[in-house]
C-alpha cells in the first residue's frame, strides 16, 4: 500500500488498514525513492538478521571488524603459519579504518584452551603481517585467531593442525575404449609416476578389481517405428494372401483336357 510522508522519516497509516499479523509472522515494511529503497520487518530489535537471508553472520558485538589471511588452512606439526590482519570499523558511511588498531595475536587452541600471544604492528592502511612456527609437539585440532584492542578480544580467524600425508605419486588405469561383450578378459593400460615428474620403472604394484551386478536397460522403441513396422508387416501379409487366392480361381478357371 501506498502512502503519503508527512515529514521526512514518518508515514502514516491509518487504523485497521495493516494485514491481520499471525503469532509467528511478521510485517514487512518497504520504502523506496528515485534512487534508493529499504526495508524492515516489525520483529526486528537489533538490526538485519542475516541469517534470515541466508547471509554469513559472525556474530560480532560492536562495530569493530577483524580478520585474517592466511596462507593455508590446513598445517602439520613443524610448519610455520604465516598470517596478514585486517581491522576495520563499520560506520554510517560503510567501512573505514579502525582509530585504534590491535597490539597483540592470541592463538588459542580449541579443546585445551592452551594459548600464546604474539605481538602485531599495524600499519597505516590497517593491515599487519605475521607468522608462528608450530612447535613439533603441538596439539593437533582447530587454532582461533583472536586480535586484542584495548581490553576486548576480537576473533580474526580459525586453522587445523593435523597430521597427514603428502602424495607424491600418482597412478592411472586405462581400460579399453570399447564396450565389453561376452569378453573372457580386459586388456588394461597402467601408469605410475611421480608427481615431480617421469614414470616409476620396475615399481612393483598390486591391481585389486571389484565385480558388481549391473541390470542393462534399453531406451524403448519410439511408436512411430513400431507402427510403420508392424503396418509394412501387415501389408507383406496381406498382400500375399491375395496372390494366394488369385491362383487359386486361375486353377479353378482352367479348362480340363478330355481324355
Amino acid at each position: 500500500m501506498a502512502r503519503a510522508v508527512r515529514r521526512p522519516g514518518h508515514c502514516a497509516v491509518a487504523a485497521g488498514a495493516l494485514p491481520e499479523r499471525r503469532y509467528d509472522t511478521a510485517l514487512y515494511v518497504s520504502a523506496r525513492t528515485a534512487d534508493d529503497m529499504s526495508f524492515v520487518l516489525s520483529d526486528w530489535d537489533d538490526g538485519i538478521r542475516p541469517w534470515n537471508f541466508n547471509l554469513p553472520d559472525d556474530r560480532a558485538d560492536g562495530p569493530d571488524i577483524t580478520h585474517t589471511v592466511l596462507d593455508r588452512a590446513l598445517f602439520r606439526a613443524g610448519e610455520t603459519v604465516s598470517m596478514k590482519h585486517f581491522a576495520r570499523r563499520h560506520t554510517a558511511a560503510g567501512v573505514e579504518l579502525a582509530p585504534s588498531m590491535p597490539a597483540t595475536l592470541r592463538i588459542q587452541h580449541l579443546g585445551s584452551d592452551e594459548s600464546r600471544e604474539l605481538p602485531v604492528s599495524f600499519d597505516a592502511n590497517g593491515i599487519a603481517e605475521s607468522t608462528w612456527a608450530i612447535p613439533v609437539d603441538a596439539r593437533l585440532g582447530t587454532y582461533r585467531l583472536s586480535l586484542k584492542r584495548g581490553e576486548d578480544w576480537l576473533t580474526s580467524g580459525t586453522f587445523r593442525v593435523e597430521q597427514f600425508r603428502l602424495p607424491t605419486m600418482r597412478a592411472l588405469i586405462q581400460p579399453p575404449a570399447a564396450p565389453l561383450v561376452a569378453a573372457t578378459d580386459a586388456p588394461l593400460d597402467l601408469f605410475v609416476g611421480y608427481l615431480s615428474g617421469g614414470g616409476a620403472a620396475d615399481l612393483p604394484v598390486r591391481l585389486r578389481t571389484l565385480v558388481r551386478p549391473r541390470e542393462l536397460s534399453y531406451a524403448p522403441i519410439p511408436t512411430s517405428v513400431s507402427t510403420r513396422t508392424r503396418s509394412r508387416r501387415g501389408s507383406s501379409a496381406a498382400g500375399r494372401a491375395t496372390t494366394r487366392r488369385r491362383k487359386t480361381r486361375s486353377r479353378r478357371d482352367r479348362p480340363r483336357s478330355s481324355r
